[in-house]
């Protein structure tokens, strides 16, 4: 998993193999094959205000925050989610 938030837009390919230079007739199979899911801060946060549904969203909802209320919504929906059995440790995650 890639987490990205520079600038520009990430526009790499999400498959390793693509990265590497062409190999020799024959040797296809041994080129290293490896995809990653990418999150694009910068695609992400295009969006008004998406809902904090993951960790993810609202760990760059944070980074976003502008004013006191913004910080408000993120930490009650932070809330909402650690309180779900699903997301044990999440609370624990966030204060490391």
């Amino acid at each position: 998993m890639v987490l990205y938030n520079g600038h520009p837009p990430w526009r790499a390919s999400v498959e390793v193999a693509d990265l590497f230079a062409p190999v020799p007739r024959g040797l296809e199979a041994f080129r290293p094959r490896l995809a990653y899911h990418l999150i694009d801060e910068a695609r992400l946060m295009r969006h008004a205000e998406p809902p904090v549904r993951t960790a993810v969203a609202a760990l760059y909802r944070l980074e976003h925050s502008r004013t006191p209320e913004d910080l408000r919504q993120v930490i009650q929906a932070l809330d909402a989610l650690q309180r779900n059995p699903a997301n044990a440790g999440l609370r624990d995650n966030f204060v490391v």
